[in-house]
């Protein structure tokens, strides 16, 4: 005899997908037929019975016959609830109605509960939680319905079950959460709370042993597929702009579905607490601060890190505080301990500082560090709140060598006006009881004196409250947001400097000088940089003025202080649909990175705005640097005006994109590199190749009343030489309404020389 094909195991079971035999005792087979009662124990185990993707054991099972007839089927085991604990589960028990062949299920949990994949220890379901199974012709199909309440707690960062965690962890914990009709099934929404079900807190959260009073959380499901949920924390005393007292931050406890021996296994994904943010202002005083807790963080361990900055006495002028005082403070771990801690106090322009000569000190800071160094500086942008970035845009990392860092800066401007504002920092590094790196880095701000004043040099808490909702960016987002700090529309100009000398492995002594520019009211906007090198160790040595234009920040130039070098440009905004920029670069030196990049503006219109023609994104740290130079430059131009008044825009206008520009490379590289394209090495003669490039193109089309023309065409000339020797001719236009693109090329490409 065979059990019902709805019993099934797992396709990992022993038997894979055959049904389970059982035997018969004390068989009575008469004239009437066969009468009995049997029964069998251990039938499934609880890693083999699956109840459509449900964990489920048969430990005992019971079948009454009398006269060949059931009268009597039963059994009972163990189910596993997909969010509890793998070694947690229910018990039930199950009959079978003979008369209408319909199941019918008695659950009980267990005593003791875990769900971590919200984190919640010590569960306790309610009574009135359910198991509502479904019998198809090939299998049970089960949806749980669960109340109760548990304890939420959780070890940052942490994917595994942190229940019995040391009281000395780093933690969150709650002291009640209830939840009402949390529902899994295996089909459609695999967890979600019902319609009038429910998430709510009992007393008051607790975040590094501080009580704080939060809102219900919210479960929520990602684009991913991943369970989201978030505890927002907001503590108003009373109204902000009323003079007042606000702090905010969040938790976010995640999950993800997984699958264990081809079963549904819900897993933590981590749980995350937010910035903590605090604003207070009152009438003469404001502070703004963070305090963003991390662990398991990859480079930077366990820890802490904060910001504050202070703002005392009345605005004369407004925002132009009396006094202004910045903070910042890190410590963590990882296989050692780090800390850094700075401050910063400045005082307004009505405040008499310490002058000397054409400079007036108007403030000063110092800090120091430990078992840390400097790794990039964003001095324009300044912080972008992530990990390790301080208010001055110094982003510091953990680095067991360093002993002690000391660093002292000062503010300084012109006495009596605000045409120049500034802060410089020098910065000194101790690897036991020797100097291994001395730094001097700081920024100016020039306006003229019909200008409008730019905001402060020390800008950090007006930028924290939009700054704080981010933590921490991506790469791509803090750039977009330091491009936008720097894009000002008072004529001003702002020049950033970095120097650096370091002495660990022998003698590197480099610099990054950056200048922005914003004139005629914001209609003429340029950037620049340089950067050089002298390295001993390394063997390097180059000289950059501006870099490579790029589309992707992988293949841009990287400067010493850590960011990427465009070439230097300016744009004009003409205003009435017209735009227009110039752009050139010039690199010298033994670690040039390989032949230039098609300019992004050309890239768009020959049709490579996805993949570089000379392949240089998928090379990443293979493409070999080269020696000798580089130059380029390129000029664009964007036209989108309407040529009369009357009439619909897009039948009176002219509209045109035009661009025309030049690359010229000629690098030696050493013997053994080899072209990345074709194969050859060794190339060029003697290891040196030669690269050039000239590219122009216009894409217009004027429209009077409804009538007009259109041209469009371009030429880009690509050539590479010698061993292999390549050229390219590339010709777009249109003929008739009809693209034409023609591409002639001899000769085999060798693209990036790569090691």
């Amino acid at each position: 005899m065979s059990l019902p094909a709805e019993v099934q195991n797992t396709p990992t079971a022993t038997a894979s997908n055959c049904r389970t035999k059982i035997g018969v005792e004390n068989l009575l087979i008469d004239a009437h037929g066969v009468s009995g009662h049997f029964y069998a124990q251990n039938v499934l185990s609880i890693g083999d019975g699956s109840m459509d993707k449900w964990r489920y054991s048969i430990s005992d099972l019971e079948v009454e016959l009398v006269t060949s007839q059931v009268v009597g089927f039963g059994f009972g085991g163990e189910v596993g609830i997909p969010i509890s604990k793998k070694t947690q589960n229910f018990g039930y028990s199950a009959f079978v109605n003979i008369p209408d062949q319909t199941f019918n299920f008695n659950v009980t949990p267990t005593d003791t509960l875990t769900f971590p994949v919200f984190k919640f220890a010590d569960v306790s379901i309610h009574p009135s939680s359910y198991l509502d199974i479904t019998v198809t012709p090939t299998t049970f199909r089960p949806v749980a319905v669960l109340s109760g309440f548990a304890q939420i707690k959780g070890k940052l960062g942490s994917k595994e079950d942190d229940s019995d965690l040391p009281s000395d962890s780093l933690r969150v914990t709650a002291p009640k959460i209830n939840f009402h009709l949390l529902r899994l099934a295996t089909q459609g929404p695999k967890l979600t709370l019902m319609t009038g079900g429910s998430l709510g807190f009992e007393g008051e959260l607790n975040v590094m042993g501080y009580n704080i009073p939060i809102a219900d959380p919210v479960l929520t499901m990602q684009p991913n597929g991943k369970l989201k949920l978030t505890i927002d924390i907001s503590l108003n005393l009373t109204s902000q702009n009323d003079n007042g007292f606000a702090a905010e931050t969040y938790v976010d406890v995640k999950g993800a579905l997984g699958q264990e021996d081809g079963n549904d296994q819900w897993n933590s994904d981590g749980l995350d607490i937010g910035g903590i943010l605090v604003d207070i202002k009152f009438p003469s005083l404001e502070i703004y601060g963070y305090a963003y807790v991390f662990d398991g963080d990859p480079v930077y361990g366990k820890g802490f890190q904060g910001s504050l900055s202070v703002k005392i006495g009345p605005y004369t002028p407004p925002e132009d505080p009396l006094l202004t005082v910045e903070l910042n403070a890190m410590f963590g771990q990882t296989t050692f301990k780090y800390w850094y801690v700075d401050g910063f106090v400045e005082w307004n322009t009505a405040t008499p500082g310490i002058v000397l000569g054409p400079i007036e000190i108007n403030g000063f800071g110092g800090g120091a560090y430990y078992h840390m160094k400097m790794e990039s500086v964003n001095l324009a942008g300044g912080s972008n709140g992530g990990l390790g970035t301080m208010t001055s845009g110094a982003k510091y990392v953990p680095y067991e060598p360093t002993t002690l860092g000391l660093k002292a800066t000062v503010a300084f401007k012109t006495p009596g006006t605000d045409v120049l504002d500034g802060v410089a920092t020098l910065e000194l590094r101790f690897g036991g009881s020797a100097l291994q790196e001395i730094m001097f880095y700081g920024k100016a701000e020039i306006v003229p004196k019909n200008g409008i004043p730019a905001p402060g040099i020390v800008d950090f808490s007006d930028k924290l409250r939009d700054r704080i909702s981010d933590l921490p960016l991506d790469e791509a987002a803090s750039r977009a947001k330091d491009e936008q700090e720097v894009d000002d529309p008072y004529d001003r100009i702002l020049a950033t400097a970095f120097i650096r000398m370091n002495f660990e492995q022998g003698f590197e002594f480099q610099g990054t000088f950056r200048v922005f520019i914003s004139a005629a009211k914001g209609v003429i906007t340029g950037e620049g940089g340089v950067d050089f090198l002298f390295s001993t160790p390394q063997n390097r040595w180059h000289i950059y003025v501006g870099g490579y234009s790029y589309e992707n920040v992988n293949d841009a130039i990287i400067a010493g202080d850590g960011q990427p070098l465009p070439p230097i440009g300016v744009s004009l905004n003409l205003g009435a649909g017209i735009t227009a920029g110039a752009d050139a670069y010039f690199l010298t030196g033994n670690d040039i990175p390989g032949p230039p990049p098609l300019h992004p503006q050309a890239a768009a219109y020959f049709g490579y705005s996805n993949q570089p023609p000379d392949n240089r994104n998928l090379l990443g740290g293979q493409a070999a640097a080269g020696t000798g130079f580089a130059f380029g430059a390129a000029v664009y131009a964007t036209i989108d005006k309407r040529i009369r008044d009357g009439g619909k825009y897009k039948n009176n206008s002219v509209q045109a994109d035009l661009g025309a520009g030049f690359d010229v490379a000629l690098l030696r590289y050493s013997s053994d590199t080899y072209c990345s394209l074709s194969g050859h090495s060794p190339h060029g003669h003697k290891g040196w190749r030669a690269t050039g490039r000239i590219w122009a193109y216009i894409n217009g089309h004027a429209k009077y009343r409804g009538f007009g023309k259109s041209l469009n065409m371009g030429v880009l000339i690509d050539a590479d030489l010698p061993k292999p020797t390549y050229l390219k001719i590339q010709l777009k236009f249109t003929v008739i309404c009809c693209d034409v693109n023609v591409n002639v090329k001899l000769g085999d490409q060798c693209g990036v020389p790569y090691q």
